[in-house]
Formats: C-alpha cells, sequence, structure tokens
C-alpha cells in the first residue's frame, strides 16, 4: 500500500510500508501494539485527508418550481403572487398573440454561479419563438433563487403543442407541453 508522502512525511511511509510487509525492521511487543498503530495511523490519515478535502466549486441546483402564468406581481411583503397560470391555451383562430407571458421559477439545493435559459419551441421544427437568459447566484445550499422570465409580444402561429424547456448551463432540467388547441365558440 503506497500513501502519498505529503500525508504522513517520508519517516511514515517507511515505517508503514515495513509494518505492512509483515512486521520486518519493526519489533511490536505484542500485536494489539502493532494494531493500535494501525488503527492510530489510518485515523489520523483520515482526518488529514478531511481537513485537506474541499467542497465541489459548483453544485448544480435542483428546480423546485416551474409556473407559466400571465404575470408575476410583487406584493409590498415581498411575496409574489402570480396570475393567469396557463396550463392550455385555448383559441378559436390562430395566430393567437399576448401581450406576455411570464416562466415562474425556484431553484433551491445548489451552489455557485448559473445560467438559466428558458425557450418555448414551436411544435414542427422545435425552433424557439420565444427566449430569455438570466444569471443567478446561489451562495450555499440552503439558499434559493427565483427567476421570473419575461416573454413579451408572443404570437401562436398555428394550433398544436408548443414545447416549454428550461436549462441551466446548456443542461435540460425541465420541458412540458404548451397546448395551443382550437375551440368553438357558441353560435348565438
Amino acid at each position: 500500500m503506497l500513501i502519498p508522502e505529503n500525508d504522513i512525511g517520508r519517516t511514515g511511509q517507511r515505517q508503514i510500508e515495513k509494518t505492512m510487509a509483515g512486521g520486518r525492521g519493526t519489533r511490536w511487543k505484542s500485536p494489539s501494539r502493532r494494531a493500535t498503530f494501525l488503527s492510530e495511523f489510518i485515523l489520523c490519515s483520515t482526518q488529514e485527508l478531511m481537513r485537506n478535502a474541499r467542497m465541489p466549486e459548483e453544485i448544480l441546483p435542483d428546480l423546485q418550481a416551474c409556473v407559466l402564468c400571465e404575470d408575476v406581481r410583487q406584493e409590498a411583503s415581498g411575496q409574489q403572487t402570480l396570475i393567469g397560470i396557463v396550463g392550455v391555451i385555448p383559441a378559436p383562430v390562430t395566430p393567437i398573440g399576448f401581450f406576455k407571458l411570464c416562466l415562474w421559477t425556484r431553484w433551491c439545493g445548489g451552489v455557485g454561479q448559473f445560467r438559466q435559459h428558458s425557450l418555448i419551441l414551436n411544435p414542427d421544427d422545435e425552433n424557439p419563438i420565444a427566449q430569455s437568459e438570466v444569471q443567478f447566484t446561489l451562495p450555499a445550499l440552503d439558499a434559493h433563487a427565483t427567476n421570473v422570465h419575461v416573454f413579451g409580444g408572443l404570437q401562436f402561429q398555428k394550433h398544436g403543442i408548443y414545447t416549454v424547456e428550461v436549462r441551466i448551463d446548456d443542461q435540460l432540467r425541465l420541458r412540458f407541453p404548451l397546448p395551443v388547441v382550437q375551440v368553438h365558440q357558441p353560435s348565438s
């Protein structure tokens, strides 16, 4: 077993090599002293490695929630209110336009600086009809970040299943359908 010299020193390395080779060069008064030496060495080496171990500089966060809505309002209390949650877009005729749509996301359980990229994709060729990007930082694992992407002047040209994607640092984290369905107006 070879142990890095910087962890135990040159003398300790020789002692361990001799000990691991069956005790040649070292006289142990009893087997328990040898066992005690080895267990203390392993404990000290483990503690040294733990002290020198670094936390990763970046831990990708979890997407706690994602909601597509018509607006997000900031209340006087600091809380946010989501207005007009969108799960499907009923459209008697196309194209149908929106002054704005908002994508509200909340991230947690990560550490580092990140770039969130959100898209709404066309049903046929999956080209984006809208996209938005924001940078955010999570300083600690117990921190969270709330982002609101505003897609302004959005038009859905035809009926079909559009797709909403949320990416973080170019990794897909969420993909969900956004159907634009034809509805018939009641005749009067």
